[in-house]
């Protein structure tokens, strides 16, 4: 059986996925990737899969981007970055596996609950901060700290956060266009630097967090309008 069979955006993929990934069931679907849970048949775990989309698994320009920085991203090991484990092509789709994280993201939580308590932000925001140092040392720009790419694990004090997905949105843009050179996010998080394309270094990412910490603690982005234009004349102004 073939999922997404009615989904032109989704590449059809298999229950057993390169003869090693069953899969269990849909986790999420955003702009550029499906993911799922399965069971790596080898190592008997649960394992997070992200399946790109067929418009992006046809574009070589961005097969060859992602597999560099996939590996790039394999190659850090710090307790708040998800863990890549694997990536390739086979049955005719695009994907990496990665440490599957029981619990939520900090967007789905937010949502939830509204504003964080503030020692919750705080802890949260140095674990993130703590993941960026060790990727800015391996010279790697996440380039979409998001709440989405926040994970949560655990409960209330005890919650762990983790960052995930570095490198994967790189090359999109915020309408979700392929566009080559651009920096690419989320319009609520991108850095002024970036709006203006100009080079972007680590800052950018820093400065992400910051509206992320803004969202914890208020339960709202910063920069908050009613058009993309007008958001990022905002960002570009810092004006609140």
């Amino acid at each position: 059986m073939n999922r997404h069979d009615n989904d032109r955006e989704a590449a059809p993929i298999p229950d057993l996925l390169a003869q090693r990934y069953r899969i269990v069931s849909p986790l999420g679907s955003g702009g550029m990737a499906d993911v799922y849970l399965a069971q790596d048949e080898r190592l008997r775990r649960p394992v997070a899969v992200k399946v790109l989309k067929a418009r992006l698994a046809a574009d070589v320009e961005f097969l060859e981007r992602f597999r560099i920085e996939a590996q790039a991203a394999a190659s850090l090991s710090h307790p708040s970055i998800v863990a890549v484990y694997d990536r390739g092509s086979a049955d005719g789709v695009t994907y990496i596996a990665m440490e599957y994280v029981r619990g939520q993201s900090l967007k789905q939580r937010i949502r939830r609950d509204g504003a964080l308590p503030s020692d919750e932000a705080v802890t949260t925001a140095l674990a993130v901060l703590s993941a960026l140092d060790a990727a800015h040392a391996a010279g790697l720009i996440h380039r979409d700290v998001t709440p989405s790419n926040i994970l949560l694990s655990g409960d209330g004090a005890e919650e762990q956060a983790a960052l995930t997905d570095f490198g994967l949105v790189k090359h999109l843009d915020t309408a979700g266009e392929t566009r080559s050179g651009a920096w690419l996010g989320t319009l609520a998080f991108v850095a002024p630097e970036a709006l203006r394309d100009d080079a972007v270094d680590g800052r950018a990412d820093v400065y992400a967090l910051g509206c992320v910490l803004h969202r914890m603690l208020t339960g709202l982005v910063p920069f908050d309008r009613e058009s993309d234009a007008a958001t990022i004349t905002a960002h570009l102004h810092l004006s609140l």
